[in-house]
């Protein structure tokens, strides 16, 4: 054999284009799915996952801080990152990513710390 010859990628170009274009909306669409913040008047749930499920619910009186954390960017658009420290645990800290409007949800979690 002198030489194995193959079809170049530029001839797949488009197939490869259209690729990057699908996946990554079902990666968000996966990821948003995946977690869900339930603010109730006695507690705070927070869960993850979609085949496998974690739930984690947290006292108001036991959130010891909530940070709100957010980009230019995130400003921008309305969303932001929200950590949630309880004083059950020394160094766990729930993050939730991509929150809109997470000063509003701050101080709807105060509000229910401070209405028990």
């Amino acid at each position: 054999m002198l030489a194995e010859i193959r079809p170049s990628w530029w001839g797949f170009f488009w197939y490869l284009f259209f690729f990057w274009l699908i996946i990554p909306p079902f990666i968000a669409y996966f990821r948003r799915a995946s977690t869900v913040l339930r603010v109730y008047p006695q507690r705070v749930t927070v869960e993850r996952g979609i085949f496998s499920k974690c739930y984690q619910d947290l006292n108001p009186r036991d959130i010891r801080s909530i940070d709100v954390d957010q980009s230019f960017f995130q400003r921008l658009v309305g969303i932001g990152t929200l950590t949630l420290s309880t004083a059950a645990t020394v160094d766990a800290a729930e993050e939730l990513r991509s929150i809109p409007d997470p000063k509003a949800v701050r101080d709807l979690i105060l509000a229910q710390r401070g209405a028990l």
